[in-house]
């Protein structure tokens, strides 16, 4: 386990350090062309157009990443995400805010897909459960962090797009600064929709709603804040809990999914998720505290669907590369992403109070009825803790946990 944290260390860090700056922005964003006037249909068009950048990178980062290897794909993609965003601050307009959010969204992808499949090719598949949930740990704790920053900037300057630029470039030294070399890939291979639909498709339907719960809380979560009366500070704190409570059940929940049956534990969650998002459809008629509490357990569960979906159809197709895998599944999380902002501006105008949860309850209880309709198997776990490792490098040694166990019975 020490080797495996000595690996995942440096990608995690780096993956941190850029997601601090990109969860602020989105949500500073969403509230600076708020302020402006913008519509909430055209706000949810205009993060979707992030979304439609994380689904086309993902059909092509994967050779991007293959050929040039994961540590240089970050350094290229914070480059381009740091530019991009000083970009987005200089200049105005519609067309050109949704043509820099989709380059942010390929930024993203890339990120993405190098840290998945970093700690799935160093970890077995009776663990990936628990290696995912580090993940998602570090990924929405940064998250969470990026938006306290909220209270310490002007909306209306051009502080953030500065501060979240000068992140994206920091994100780099973790990795560059690693004694470690990444993992070894295999070569690309396709996986087809029809092949992923039969054998997992739990999995593949769970990545689409789950992206489009998480881009709808990201994109519109603010702007529901705001029209229900909420102060800046107030939302910065509804944001930032709410994904911190992603952080709470990770572990438990991840560590679950190795031992027992995935598809009952994601079961579970989808049942847990539609009873709290039904209560929170009358959050206005609740105290802030009640309300922030909710949320937070909203966002312990809700934050846990996309990794279990991974996990899930990791296992039902093993003969896949593991960064096919992930990129795939980012795919149909990314058309998730793209498809919820489009449709919770239709809830929230029919149904103002209560139509953001509702929606939020409605998709995932089709996730739930897919979950009970499918049968699934237990997993089945190797004989032993098998963890791939680079045939080309000298350091692979240093990676390999059994190590360790070898030293220590000397």
């Amino acid at each position: 386990m020490n080797s495996f944290a000595k690996s995942a260390l440096p990608p995690l860090l780096s993956l941190a350090i850029v997601m601090i700056g990109n969860s602020f922005f989105t949500t500073f964003f969403s509230l600076h062309i708020a302020q402006e006037g913008v519509p909430d249909w055209l706000i949810g068009l205009i993060q979707s157009s992030y979304y439609a950048g994380i689904l086309i990178g993902s059909l092509i980062m994967e050779k991007l990443i293959h050929r040039i290897g994961h540590i240089r794909s970050f350094t290229l993609f914070t480059a381009l995400n740091a530019s991009v965003i000083l970009m987005q601050g200089l200049t105005t307009g519609i067309a050109k805010y949704m043509i820099y959010r989709f380059f942010i969204g390929m930024c993203a992808s890339g990120y993405f897909i190098i840290v998945e499949s970093w700690l799935l090719l160093i970890s077995s598949p009776n663990t990936r459960g628990r290696a995912l949930s580090i993940y998602m740990f570090s990924l929405y704790l940064a998250q969470g962090c990026g938006q306290f920053i909220l209270n310490f900037t002007d909306l209306a300057s051009f502080v953030p797009f500065g501060l979240s630029a000068i992140l994206c470039s920091l994100a780099i030294i973790p990795l560059c600064a690693s004694p470690h070399e990444s993992p070894q890939m295999h070569h690309p291979q396709v996986i087809s929709l029809r092949t992923l639909i039969k054998k997992a498709p739990i999995g593949f339907f769970g990545s689409i709603i789950a992206g489009m719960m998480i881009s709808s809380f990201y994109g519109l979560g603010p702007v529901y804040a705001k029209e229900n009366d909420l102060t800046l500070f107030q939302i910065s704190l509804t944001m930032g809990l709410t994904i911190l409570g992603g952080l709470t059940l990770q572990w438990p929940i991840g560590a679950l999914s190795d031992i027992f049956d995935r598809r009952k534990i994601m079961n579970l969650v989808c049942l847990s998720l539609i009873g709290v998002c039904t209560v929170l459809c009358f959050a206005h008629h609740f105290t802030f505290s009640t309300f922030l509490t909710l949320m937070i357990l909203f966002g312990g569960i809700m934050f846990t669907l996309y990794p279990l979906s991974i996990s899930y159809t990791a296992d039902r197709i093993p003969e896949a590369p593991i960064t096919t895998v992930v990129s795939v599944m980012l795919i149909m999380f990314g058309s998730g992403c793209i498809l919820g902002p489009l449709f919770v501006p239709l809830f929230m105008e029919l149904l103002p109070h209560t139509g953001f949860f509702l929606f939020m309850g409605v998709v995932t209880f089709l996730q739930l009825l897919l979950g009970l309709s499918s049968k699934g198997t237990r997993n089945i776990p190797s004989e032993e803790h098998f963890v791939p490792l680079p045939q080309t490098s000298l350091q692979s040694a240093n990676l390999d946990p059994r190590q360790d166990e070898t030293h220590d019975s000397k």
